[in-house]
C-alpha cells in the first residue's frame, strides 16, 4: 500500500537533535501556556501579587523566629531574616516549579489528546511562570540588604546568574521529570509532596552548613541544594563559603545531568505518554 501524500503524520522526531529543534520552534506555545497560567493564578483574588511577595516573607520571619530565636542558630553573622530569605526565594521557585510541573501533563490532558506539540514544553511553561514570581519577589532581598548595610560580592554580578541558572536546570530536571513518571505512573504524585517536604527540612533555608555536625557534612552535602544555598549567601551577603569545592562541582553535575535526562526521557517516552495520559 503507497503512502497518502496528502497525509502528513504529526509526531516526536526520530532523532534527539531534531526532537529539540522542534521544541525551539515551538517555544512560543511555551510562553502563551505560561502567561495563561500567570492571569489565571491572579485572576479573581483580592490582594493579587502582593501575596506572592508576602508568603515567601512570612515563612522567612518564622524560620527566622524558630531557628534563630528558638533554637539559637547561627546566620554567619548577618540578620537572619536575611540569612532566610536569600535561600527562601529560590526555595520557592524551586518546590512551586517541581510541585507544579509534576502535574502538568495530567492538569492539560485535554489539551494533549486534541494536538500535538512536544510534551516537555508543559513542565517548561510552568517554570516560566513561577521564575516570574521570583523575579517579582527578588526586590525583597535588594531592599533588606540596604536596609542592613550588606553590599554584595564583587563577583556575584556574574556568580548570581550562574547559581540561578544551575537552580533552573535542576528544577526543569526534576519537574519534567517527575511530570512524565506521574503521566506512566498515577501513585507518584502522592510522592511528590513529601518529597518537597523532606528535602525543606534537609536542606540549609533556615539554616546554615555550618550547624550540621562536622562528622555529617560530607553526607549532607550530597544534596545538591546545600552548595547552591551556600553559594547564593557567600556571593549576596559576604558569608563564608561552608560546603567543600566539590559539593559546588557536584550541584552542577547534577543539574546538568537531571535536565538532560528529562529530554531523553521526553522524547522516548512522548508516543506512549498520549496513549496512557
Amino acid at each position: 500500500m503507497t503512502p497518502n501524500p496528502s497525509v502528513v503524520e504529526i509526531g516526536p522526531r526520530p532523532s534527539l537533535a531534531g526532537y529539540l529543534a522542534e521544541v525551539w520552534r515551538a517555544r512560543g506555545i511555551a510562553l502563551f501556556l505560561a502567561w495563561r497560567d500567570v492571569i489565571v493564578r491572579f485572576k479573581q483574588t483580592l490582594i493579587g501579587v502582593v501575596w506572592v511577595v508576602m508568603r515567601p516573607l512570612l515563612v522567612a520571619l518564622v524560620f527566622a523566629f524558630v531557628f534563630g530565636r528558638i533554637a539559637g542558630l547561627s546566620s554567619a553573622g548577618v540578620p537572619y531574616v536575611l540569612f532566610v530569605m536569600v535561600a527562601m526565594l529560590p526555595w520557592q521557585f524551586i518546590s512551586a516549579g517541581i510541585a507544579q510541573g509534576a502535574e502538568s501533563l495530567i492538569t492539560n490532558s485535554g489539551l494533549i489528546s486534541k494536538i500535538y506539540f512536544p510534551r516537555i514544553l508543559l513542565p517548561i511553561s510552568n517554570l516560566l511562570s513561577n521564575f516570574l514570581d521570583l523575579l517579582i519577589t527578588l526586590p525583597i532581598i535588594a531592599v533588606l540588604m540596604i536596609w542592613y548595610g550588606i553590599a554584595p560580592s564583587q563577583s556575584a554580578l556574574i556568580m548570581v546568574p550562574f547559581w540561578l541558572l544551575i537552580m533552573v536546570a535542576m528544577t526543569f530536571g526534576l519537574a519534567a521529570i517527575l511530570s512524565a513518571l506521574n503521566a506512566l505512573y498515577r501513585d507518584v504524585r502522592y510522592l511528590v509532596p513529601f518529597i518537597l517536604l523532606f528535602a525543606l527540612y534537609i536542606s540549609p533555608i533556615g539554616y546554615g552548613i555550618e550547624n550540621v555536625p562536622v562528622e555529617w557534612q560530607p553526607l549532607y552535602c550530597l544534596n545538591p541544594l546545600a552548595a547552591l544555598f551556600d553559594a547564593l549567601r557567600a556571593e549576596l551577603l559576604g558569608t563564608p563559603r561552608a560546603a567543600p569545592a566539590w559539593a559546588s562541582y557536584w550541584t552542577v553535575v547534577v543539574a546538568f545531568g537531571l535536565a538532560l535526562c528529562s529530554v531523553v526521557l521526553f522524547w522516548r517516552a512522548e508516543r506512549r505518554i498520549v496513549d496512557v495520559i
